[in-house]
């Protein structure tokens, strides 16, 4: 042993190879190779270890990884223990950065007592070291150790020759873990204690195999994008969900592909339409990288082609088949989907009149929310309803139905397309529908997204320029920088194939949309009509300077009438508008005609409602 041998640790290694490549790349460490490579037995170099810190870097084969934990439990009685998380076949010699394979390692910690395996089965052990009652009828084996950025450990785990994805939260609790065994026809009696036993036991064996990165969330993860199923970039990293239960339809596939696809969805519709949507899908995956990002919002009647569009752009160009329907989703499944992504986009569709109210608030909330990437906050409920849970919303998010956003606050923070439904369709536009739906296989959407990669690894530096007239708003000016930011994208991914630029993009249908909606206020519109309304003023009256509302009233009668429609359609939207907005105070009055609600909001009517009503 060299003289310093006293002052650094050890790495323990199986070659002379791996001594030199050690030696060679850092002095920080004394590199032992052991003589017979990793059969040798501990005790016979123990006395030369003793109180040192070992980190143990033996080849990664099955060999070496049954010498490994050996090695490790023998000097765990008088030494700090280590295991270099080596990859797959892996021996020291190959690392091209050893310092910093090093400082990766990971401390051995024994398993706490409880359990042993007898024929195949957990077993609870006695207090004198014994065989007890069995707890399950199967044995988990573990075979990689996935690490989130959370600090989260799931594990790839095999039982009788098949392999399982074992989340973080599936070790939670014994009512957890009896699921998952239950979902894979296994079973598990095993208290709460028992599973913490089980998970140390897991923890102290999977530090032994292969270790690798793992994002709870599909999209960008430290420069790689990562979906359930795969990831592009130079190193693997894996999607592991925070629940099973999330399905997040991605086809992103690795072949060969054809560009001019980018053409074809140009040609779905108009340029005024496709064009600020093809801009938005292409800016998506840069999502988590933008400060702000708006909301695509697609309306149109039935059958103006909206959801045909967004189907043929969204799925081809980005890999993401995430589609909700909203009347049929609830508030918790629209959360959990936002949650999960922030590069593949979610569309939800049949945004109307009809769809469940409270997952309506709840998607228009989180879009508000999204344009900032700001978490938000709700009620964690059940036994924890005095904490608070945080959605992530950095989703790209696609909002389709026949209902158009009207409500000014949330306009500004969206891009806003108005499909209307043509007399017939024509065959240049039935004709690119066939092309893209022929080349919908998931290898453009791979395409593009390594081009996106290679961008973000090469130094990208993603900056948005406000784009359009300086009369519109100044978010509504961003947004537009936004699909301009997308445009620009594509065309250097055309050139990089050798195809020339798109023709410049058709921004006037979101400029013509988003003036006439922040120039209009839907709420004093709605509220101006009932008024008029022989119906409605039982729940809209003017009583001494002073507009009095019945919220719920005022929403139904607006609903039954059909002539307008108020933000969020519901009355609590409307409720915080007026508050907000407004100054309006609960109250109690009598309304003229009779009606029996008599808990109303009360403002001051030139507040509201300035040189409207004489």
């Amino acid at each position: 042993f060299s003289p310093g041998f006293r002052s650094r640790p050890v790495v323990l290694c199986e070659g002379e190879t791996d001594v030199w490549s050690g030696t060679h790349a850092t002095q920080d460490y004394v590199f032992f190779g052991l003589p017979t490579g990793a059969g040798t037995r501990p005790e016979k170099v123990q006395s030369r270890l003793v109180d040192r810190r070992v980190l143990i870097a033996f080849d990664q084969d099955a060999a070496g990884r049954d010498a490994s934990i050996v090695w490790a439990k023998y000097l765990a009685r008088h030494n700090r223990v280590e295991i270099v998380p080596l990859g797959v076949g892996q021996d020291l010699a190959d690392v091209a950065d050893i310092p910093t394979l090093l400082r990766k390692s990971r401390p051995f910690e024994p398993s706490l007592p409880g359990l042993m395996v007898v024929n195949g089965r957990y077993h609870r052990q006695t207090r004198d070291g014994n065989e007890g009652m069995p707890v399950s009828d199967f044995v988990l084996e573990p075979m990689r150790v996935l690490a989130s950025t959370e600090g989260g450990l799931s594990y790839e785990v095999r039982i009788r020759d098949q392999e399982y994805l074992l989340l973080a939260q599936d070790l939670l609790t014994k009512n957890a873990f009896r699921r998952w065994a239950h979902e894979r026809g296994l079973v598990w009696s095993g208290s709460d204690t028992d599973v913490a036993v089980l998970a140390s036991r897991l923890k102290s064996e999977s530090i032994f195999c292969p270790n690798e990165s793992a994002s709870d969330i599909a999209g960008l993860h430290e420069k790689h994008f990562v979906w359930d199923g795969g990831s592009i970039g130079d190193r693997p990293v894996r999607f592991v969900p925070t629940s099973a239960k999330v399905n997040l339809d991605i086809e992103v596939s690795d072949g060969k592909t054809v560009p001019r696809t980018v053409h074809a969805m140009r040609e779905l519709n108009e340029h005024r339409i496709t064009d600020p949507i093809l801009a938005w899908a292409a800016a998506a995956p840069f999502r988590s990288l933008l400060p702000q990002f708006p909301v695509l919002n697609v309306a149109g009647t039935s059958g103006s082609g909206k959801t045909t569009t967004v189907q043929a752009i969204i799925p081809t160009l980005t890999g993401s088949h995430i589609f909700q329907t909203l009347s049929s989703s609830t508030p918790y499944a629209v959360e959990s989907i936002i949650n999960a992504t922030n590069g593949f986009p979610v569309v939800f569709d049949e945004y109307r009149p009809g769809a469940r109210d409270a997952s309506l608030l709840r998607l228009e909330q989180l879009a508000r929310d999204a344009y900032d990437g700001q978490p938000s906050a709700k009620s964690a409920g059940g036994d924890k309803w005095n904490e608070l849970a945080y959605i992530r919303t950095l989703a790209p998010i696609v909002i389709a139905g026949e209902q158009s956003i009207t409500e000014t606050s949330h306009a500004e923070r969206m891009v806003l397309v108005h499909i209307v439904r043509p007399k017939e369709r024509s065959k240049r536009h039935l004709r690119a529908l066939e092309f893209v739906r022929d080349h919908q296989d998931g290898t453009l959407a791979h395409s593009y997204l390594s081009f996106v990669v290679d961008r973000i690894q090469s130094g990208l530096r993603a900056r948005i320029k406000p784009k359009g007239p300086v009369s519109l708003p100044d978010r509504v000016r961003y947004n537009l920088g936004v699909l301009d930011f997308g445009w620009r994208s594509l065309n250097d991914f055309l050139n990089r194939h050798g195809l020339g630029d798109l023709p410049d993009p058709d921004w006037s249908g979101v400029i013509d949309t988003t003036t006439d909606v922040t120039s209009t206020n839907p709420t004093i519109e709605a509220l101006m009509w009932a008024l008029g309304d022989e119906f409605a003023q039982r729940n809209v009256w003017i009583d001494d300077d002073e507009l009095i509302v019945a919220a719920a009233g005022f929403v139904a009668d607006v609903r039954r009438a059909g002539v307008h429609v108020l933000p969020g359609n519901n009355a609590r939207t409307i409720t915080d508008q007026l508050q907000s907005d407004y100054g309006a105070r609960p109250g109690k009055r009598v309304p003229p005609l009779g009606s029996t609600q008599k808990r109303v909001w009360i403002m001051d009517v030139n507040d509201v409602l300035p040189g409207e009503v004489d």
